[in-house]
């Protein structure tokens, strides 16, 4: 056992907070008897110098009823449903771009009308003829196997 006495410090602005927590572990570590374990204190720095571990991202999750996860196709299809009603809406409230949906159905004869409707929700003119015509493209020109 080695006396020492209790030192504290204010770490420089560059330095961190690491000198800071050795002096409140070393003078916790003095409290007992005038003494501290040198390797105790090591330790307990090293402890502080180790990086945290990472934190696992939670993804957000949709439950069912029972408290299971939904399967991957089930949240496709819970997607789908949200985005139809937002296109529907869209359409409710801004019966302007009917016309625009009449002509996306003739030029886009390969992408349901469901599709159509699901992709007013982006609210955006250009925007919802853009990604129609890409549903034709890709609906039509299949990927090679």
């Amino acid at each position: 056992m080695v006396t020492t006495t209790k030192v504290a410090r204010k770490a420089p602005a560059g330095d961190g907070a690491g000198i800071d927590e050795i002096a409140k572990i070393t003078g916790m570590l003095i409290e007992g008897n005038g003494q501290v374990d040198v390797l105790e204190a090591v330790k307990a720095a090293q402890e502080l110098e180790r990086p945290a571990a990472p934190v696992p991202l939670k993804m957000p999750t949709a439950y069912s009823r029972r408290g299971r996860g939904l399967t991957p196709l089930q949240e496709l299809a819970q997607f789908q449903a949200t985005a139809l009603k937002e296109g529907e809406e869209f359409l409710r409230t801004h019966p302007w771009f009917m016309p625009t949906l009449k002509r996306l159905e003739e030029e886009c004869p390969h992408v349901p009308r469901e599709e159509l409707v699901a992709l007013c929700r982006l609210r955006d003119q250009d925007l919802i003829v853009a990604a129609a015509h890409r549903k034709e493209y890709n609906k039509t020109h299949l990927a090679p196997r």
